[in-house]
């Protein structure tokens, strides 16, 4: 633990001295100090070629000469070949950020073309119950006797069972059962004697 302790301490110190360093290299070659930046601007120019000898003596000038800068080229020629050049044929102008209304109704047309129609709806489930057999009371009315895996139903005509259906008619040959969930009806036929 002091070893890791030691080891950054020695770290932090050696980053410290290394940028007390480069600190004070950065102020003296600014100032001139060190052979850096500022050294060019410090340094005497050198001096101009003595002109030709035609017997007399130049006075030599007590003012040191300005740095000669290089003129940059401009290049008209170049210039003038690009503004002679016709501008681009833009389908749209540059100014308009945002699509056209005829553009947006072409994307949708082409993404409702390349889309499959969603398909049908399930299918309602079959009605579970078989018709039993039916019987009158004695008021004339007709019972049917209904079963599913659950059990046994005895119902009359217009009455509700089970969860969600309802016997509508009952005939001779069979019984008409609609589901009400799905608003599907059936005929049930009775089982052959």
């Amino acid at each position: 633990m002091t070893k890791r302790i030691n080891l950054r301490r020695g770290a932090t110190i050696g980053l410290a001295l290394v940028s007390v360093f480069l600190l004070a290299r950065l102020v003296l070659e600014a100032t001139g100090w060190w052979g850096g930046l500022g050294s060019a601007a410090a340094s005497p120019a050198p001096a101009a070629p003595p002109p030709a000898s035609t017997g007399a003596v130049a006075p030599r000038s007590q003012a040191a000469p300005a740095a000669v800068v290089p003129e940059p080229m401009l290049r008209l020629e170049l210039l003038k070949a690009l503004d002679s050049r016709p501008l681009p044929d833009f389908e749209r102008s540059p100014f308009d950020f945002a699509p056209t209304p005829e553009e947006i109704k072409a994307k949708q047309v082409a993404a409702q073309a390349t889309l499959p129609p969603p398909p049908p709806p399930p299918p309602p489930p079959p009605i579970p119950f078989k018709a039993m057999g039916f019987q009158q009371d004695l008021q004339g009315k007709r019972i049917v006797y209904l079963s599913d895996e659950d059990g046994t139903y005895v119902v009359r005509e217009g009455e509700e069972f089970g969860q969600h259906f309802k016997v509508l008619k009952i005939t001779d040959e069979s019984v008409e059962v609609q589901d009400e969930t799905y608003l599907q009806t059936a005929q049930l036929p009775y089982p052959a004697e």
